[in-house]
């Protein structure tokens, strides 16, 4: 007896102390954010119903775990956060950890009845999907009723996009249904497990979480941050340096996403991958399997790193919701940065310049620096007497933004770049103090709707300075800038905020916070239907302008009949009319307020899955199109490429994917123009 009230005791400090230092964390952070951040928002009942919310959505949005009854208990607290968080007490964490863990056992002892039920899946029951919220269900019984028909949908739907053949699926349905009925209730069986691994972990899931939604509510890019949180992406080469060639990265969702292809790896040979796809799940040569959305930061990096594994099947999903599988072998590779490149390109005559810019990069030391590479091809591409510039910030997400104000000086005589401003209202004017500029002739600036930040920032002052026309689709609309604190000041800190701190305005004094940069010359960019930018993220800055008075000297430049003229060919293309078909369709989808019920057979998903590969295919066929026939390393780097086979094959692709985009053709076209004008 004395032994189990030891025991309990023990048990209760542990639960005491935890819930202590949880209260600690939240105690730092609102007085981190409330002293630092450039917009505090009082604490009230919006904050209160906005992290309530984040939390069940994250861990109920099926609507699977909690009963009617179990959501009414929790909801008292809805209204009450705010008080609690003021008054410093967290006695509330308790409620959400018992009552979260109790749904998501009673869940898991659901899959395994569920399991032992499935006999066959075509049992010609429906299943509704809609875009509106769906209410929570009064009993356990009508939770494992929609829960089994959401489970034989999954088997369906993973043997539908097995081909695109359905009299070959119906051949061979016995087979497949059996290989993804197992699969599936592993990937049931991988989330359940994950989130229930100890209850330590749990606890410390919930806390995370809560500790997330109540800084993001200040606004969505400051953030908690645990240890772990801290090295956001995995780095894919091993001590061997071998590499599958992937580096991901984890967004706000808890998604695996590809940050990055390795040139010269078997992911980038592969020509299937492309940056932001989502990863499904990895697979091993003797079958063993991880589900990325149940597995943890380190789980993902044994895979990647241990040379134990030489040989895996990763499975991946894109933007539009098509998944794939690809096959990858780990290669001994070179270690090449995330660094800029630069072609040159003949049309019509002209010799001109192709710069891509990945990420505004720096380093400690100040050294390996973005705009130092930058200067090198610059000096090789005029060394090949080029006669305008294309610099392709497409999907460059920023970084550096000390890199950002000597990119744009590079380019301008010299002036103002940008005015930064702090919570206390000082303006700090961003300039450019190096007299002269790089290179002065033509330019073309490339964006879409994932160059965000440093990208912006630098296209933006192209823009108000006249020095170079924008070409694309709209940008993302981040113009903040974020620091990081720990929360507190001991040398074994293990915990921190990201808290956004600044702002930033145009010479002109518009932003492009939330809004995003519109280009001079729009091309449709068919991802863009998939992408959330920052005007569609929770709780983003609002966009506003300040009075600046402050001069500046923009070039002399009209480009407003060149811009006209180009934009007037875009739209008149084949590429622009099926992009926009493209969009047109799927924003109609997207945009109904309806359900759709689908009937649980091979015959009723298999049409629900491919409803839309008509319209994909009519994409693939433009997408694969060549735009530019004459695109060459720099003579400089021809000479390098002779010695490097490596270099050479990554230097091959690359030239060929650039041969297959249509915003390179248009911006040739422009270009030419600029040089005849």
């Amino acid at each position: 007896m004395k032994r189990i009230l030891l025991v309990g005791l023990f048990l209760h400090s542990l639960l005491s102390f935890t819930q202590e230092n949880f209260c600690k964390k939240v105690t730092a952070i609102k007085n981190l954010i409330q002293t630092q951040h450039y917009q505090p928002k009082p604490i009230d009942d919006s904050l209160s119903v906005y992290v309530f919310n984040t939390v069940i959505n994250n861990f109920d949005t099926p609507r699977f775990v909690l009963t009617k009854s179990e959501y009414d208990r929790l909801s008292r607290h809805r209204l009450k956060i705010d008080d609690y968080i003021l008054e410093g007490n967290c006695n509330f964490i308790k409620d959400f950890e018992q009552i979260l863990q109790n749904g998501i056992s009673r869940k898991i002892a659901m899959i395994k009845a569920i399991e032992k039920e499935i006999s066959s899946v075509n049992v010609t029951q429906t299943i509704e999907f809609s875009n509106k919220k769906f209410e929570y269900l009064t009993t356990e019984n009508e939770i494992k009723n929609l829960l089994k028909k959401k489970i034989i949908f999954d088997i369906l739907y993973e043997i539908a996009q097995t081909s695109k053949n359905k009299d070959s699926i119906v051949l061979n349905f016995a087979q497949l249904q059996k290989q993804y009925k197992k699969q599936t209730f592993e990937e049931y069986y991988c989330l359940g497990e994950h989130k229930m691994a100890t209850p330590d972990t749990f606890s410390t899931e919930i806390e995370d979480l809560f500790l997330k939604a109540f800084s993001q509510y200040f606004d969505p890019h400051t953030t908690y941050l645990s240890q772990n949180d801290r090295t956001t992406f995995l780095n894919g080469v091993s001590e061997d340096n071998a590499s599958f060639g992937l580096h991901f990265a984890i967004n706000n969702s808890n998604e695996f996403y590809v940050a990055e292809i390795i040139p010269g790896s078997s992911a980038f040979d592969s020509d299937a991958i492309e940056p932001f796809d989502k990863l499904v799940k990895v697979k091993t040569m003797n079958g063993d399997e991880v589900f990325a959305n149940c597995s943890t930061f380190d789980i993902i990096q044994n895979y990647l790193q241990s040379q134990e594994f030489k040989n895996l099947l990763f499975s991946f999903e894109k933007k539009d919701g098509t998944t794939y599988e690809v096959q990858l072998v780990k290669k001994n590779i070179k270690s090449i940065q995330n660094k800029c490149y630069s072609y040159v390109m003949d049309y019509e005559g002209k010799k001109l310049g192709y710069l891509n810019i990945p990420s505004f990069y720096t380093d400690e030391n100040g050294s390996n620096t973005m705009t130092n590479d930058v200067a090198i091809e610059l000096l090789n591409l005029k060394k090949d007497n080029i006669q305008g510039l294309i610099i392709d910030l497409k999907n460059n997400g920023g970084g550096d933004i000390n890199e950002a104000i000597k990119l744009s000086g590079m380019f301008i005589d010299i002036g103002p770049v940008a005015v930064m401003t702090q919570k206390n209202g000082n303006n700090m004017l961003l300039r450019d103090v190096n007299r002269g500029s790089f290179y002065r002739g033509p330019m073309i600036v490339l964006v879409n709707g994932n160059s965000a930040s440093g990208s912006e920032f630098f296209a933006n002052a192209m823009q108000d300075y006249k020095r170079a026309l924008l070409v694309g689709s709209k940008t993302f609309g981040k113009a903040t800038m974020q620091q990081i604190f720990p929360l507190d000041s001991t040398s074994t800190v293990t915990d921190y905020v990201k808290i956004t701190t600044e702002k930033f305005y145009r010479v002109t004094g518009k932003s492009n916070q939330k809004t995003g940069l519109l280009p001079d010359v729009e091309i449709p960019d068919i991802f863009d239907t998939f992408s959330k930018k920052e005007d569609k993220l929770d709780n983003a800055l609002p966009n506003d302008s300040i009075e600046n008075k402050t001069r500046f000297q923009p070039l002399h430049t009209n480009f407003s009949k060149i811009a006209a003229n180009s934009q007037k060919r875009v739209t008149a293309s084949q590429y622009y009319q099926t992009v926009t078909n493209y969009q047109d369709y799927f924003n109609t989808i997207f945009k109904k307020n309806t359900s759709e019920k689908i009937t649980l057979t091979i015959d009723g998903v298999f049409n629900y899955v491919h409803k839309h590969d008509a319209v994909f295919d009519s994409f693939k066929g433009i997408a694969s199109q060549t735009y530019v026939s004459t695109i060459t390393p720099t003579s400089t780097d021809l000479e390098k490429l002779k010695f490097d086979t490596v270099l050479n094959e990554i230097s091959n692709k690359r030239i060929e994917q650039l041969k297959r985009n249509f915003d390179i053709l248009e911006s040739a076209k422009i270009l030419v123009e600029l040089n005849t004008k």
